[in-house]
């Protein structure tokens, strides 16, 4: 697998959103953000290509570092929320793996999923 590389913007921004694009090979393999929510929150989304799930290990140490060591320290972030559609074990799965919780269901559809750090 060669390098992967993506674009984050920093504290700086503006904007109540911030939003990562990662390539893998020239191939968009997932995109995404976090939405400032209140003070010290966010609510993190993302989207993965199966070429980048195929590398779970990978895909999950990434996560971590990525997240824990760069962005949430960098932010401030004092809790974090992620909505996971009901039926999608994998994405429950790697929450999970991730340290999140489920902690309510919103809309009928989708499990609540929460952090705190």
């Amino acid at each position: 697998m060669q390098r992967i590389y993506g674009r984050y913007r920093d504290k700086t921004d503006t904007d109540l959103e911030k939003t990562r694009k990662t390539h893998l090979d020239g191939e968009l393999v997932c995109t995404a953000g976090m939405i400032f929510t209140g003070e010290k929150q966010c609510e993190l989304w993302a989207v993965f290509s199966k070429k980048l799930i195929a590398h779970k290990k990978t895909l999950l140490k990434s996560l971590k570092s990525v997240l824990f060591d760069f962005v949430i320290p960098a932010n401030d972030i004092k809790r974090i929320t992620i909505l996971s559609r009901i039926g999608f074990s994998k994405s429950q799965t790697l929450l999970k793996h991730l340290g999140f919780h489920q902690c309510g269901i919103i809309q009928k559809n989708y499990y609540l999923y929460e952090r705190l750090m």
